[in-house]
């Protein structure tokens, strides 16, 4: 028998002329499964999950990327991304002539006190009395098919030999000066190249001079909170369902978040009049 066709079932055979997508033994993966554009998240998530199961235990070796390329169909660096991807979140370590190995599982999810599916007891829902930091963890400890939670990236795609290399090019036109407390209006250089990609990509005139640069949206969110309290703003309309996290750093800045429910059209402009926020 040939190698190409032990393991195959009786009456499996694949007909003359069918076209099928290439697959591989290892994991029994089907590169036809993938989705278009993302086949480097779906083999990485493949071998997490084989991982996160048993089917691959500590100390499994896995074919080596130029093995598994060729089985599949692919170039050389996607597998070797799949495998960095997961080096980098600890799961597996690269050992030269001994292969990759399967040095750690991802622990699992919490059980959350609620039952699948459900929010937590005396929560009343995500729009309940306060949306408090607790329920956002409990939420997302909730098993879910599809994870949209806000405020998680993918955290192994971060381009840290893009980042190094800005690092150096930083780095080695400062003077000593620029090592202590900065302007916190954020970076002249850095507002001056806000508004030049504000000008070209959007069509807005700014002045460095109205930007300021935060942390993050959570950062943003706080200061303007604060600005509309300072204004005499007290309540302020929300989206039904939408962010939690939003939520939160508009009432820790003193106002009154007042949910408007969102259909398929957006949000419902009516409820929003009706509700005087």
């Amino acid at each position: 028998m040939d190698s190409a066709e032990e393991g195959r079932p009786e009456g499996s055979e694949k007909p003359v002329g069918a076209a099928t997508a290439p697959g591989s033994d290892f994991l029994q993966l089907d590169l036809g499964q993938a989705p278009p554009g993302g086949r480097t998240a779906w083999l990485t998530a493949r071998i997490r999950a084989a991982i996160a199961d048993g089917t691959l235990p500590l100390g499994s070796r896995l074919p080596s990327s130029r093995v598994l390329a060729a089985e599949l169909g692919v170039t050389r660096g996607l597998v070797t991304e799949a495998y960095r991807r997961l080096a980098d979140a600890g799961q597996v370590q690269g050992g030269g002539r001994a292969g990759t190995r399967v040095v750690a599982a991802p622990l699992p999810p919490p059980t959350p006190t609620g039952g699948p599916g459900q929010p937590p007891p005396g929560t009343g829902g995500p729009f309940g009395p306060r949306a408090g930091g607790a329920l956002v963890d409990a939420l997302r400890a909730v098993p879910c098919r599809i994870d949209l939670s806000p405020g998680v990236p993918d955290l192994t795609a971060f381009p840290r030999t893009a980042w190094l290399q800005a690092e150096r090019r930083v780095l080695a036109g400062l003077t000593a000066a620029d090592f202590g407390y900065g302007n916190p209006q954020g970076a002249p250089a850095l507002r001056a190249a806000v508004t030049g990609w504000l000008a070209r990509n959007r069509g807005i005139r700014a002045d460095p001079g109205e930007v300021v640069i935060v942390a993050g949206v959570a950062q943003a969110l706080g200061l303007v909170a604060h600005v509309l309290h300072d204004r005499g703003v007290r309540r302020v309309a929300v989206e039904d369902p939408g962010s939690l996290g939003a939520r939160q750093q508009l009432e820790y800045g003193r106002l009154e978040t007042v949910p408007v429910p969102v259909d398929e059209g957006g949000l419902d402009t009516a409820a929003l009049r009706a509700s005087g926020a």
